[in-house]
């Protein structure tokens, strides 16, 4: 029979002790860390993110986030940073260095589909990230904007207003994916969208 203490029993008694984070290497936590501010930003938003967010979705204390990431615009950056380099390092560059535009063009386009099925977060911040106009971190997706169309332009001609389009149907790309559209029809979409567009281009 359990011991009663006024109406609480030992045997209900709940154990109250703080539950550490589990021993990290630097690294390793700063990794942890990444991965949960990725996963706020993606729901959150990035004007809807800061280190209590991150902290619990992490399991740590917030003294602990604020030990690797001093400032909201530290953390925002580094995850911002880092998709922006998974894009253009899986997606554009690998497009970029295809031989014909046309195919170049179109494999990104779906690439950048199966993106979004893969690392569903880094592309639900990606297209918020590109419409965060008056977010104190527009100039840095202005940055990456740069270099994507650069490398896009690169593949016709130096045609800058059509890598703008193409970056453009990037997005279109994804709001089809995210309002679930079948896959059949976002590719037959990219092929007729580029197909059409590159051959009413001089330039490309």
């Amino acid at each position: 029979m359990p011991w009663f203490f006024g109406k609480w029993t030992v045997t209900d008694a709940k154990d109250t002790r703080r539950v550490r984070a589990a021993r990290l290497s630097r690294e390793a936590r700063a990794e942890q860390l990444q991965a949960a501010a990725l996963r706020v930003l993606a729901e959150n938003g990035i004007g809807h993110t800061n280190h209590s967010l991150v902290a619990a979705a992490a399991g740590v204390s917030v003294p602990t986030v604020f030990f690797y990431y001093r400032t909201h615009a530290e953390l925002t950056c580094l995850v911002l940073d880092n998709v922006a380099a998974q894009i253009l390092d899986e997606i554009v560059r690998p497009g970029a260095d295809r031989a014909d535009p046309a195919e170049a063009i179109e494999w990104m386009l779906l690439r950048f589909a199966a993106f979004i099925d893969e690392d569903r977060d880094s592309a639900r911040v990606w297209l918020d990230w590109s419409t965060a106009i008056r977010s104190e971190t527009w100039p840095r997706y202005l940055t990456f904007l740069s270099t994507a169309r650069q490398l896009i332009a690169g593949m016709i001609q130096g045609n800058v207003e059509l890598a703008d389009v193409i970056i453009g149907l990037a997005h279109m790309t994804g709001h089809m994916k995210f309002t679930h559209v079948s896959d059949d029809v976002v590719a037959r979409t990219i092929h007729r969208l580029v197909d059409g567009y590159l051959a009413s281009s001089p330039d490309a």
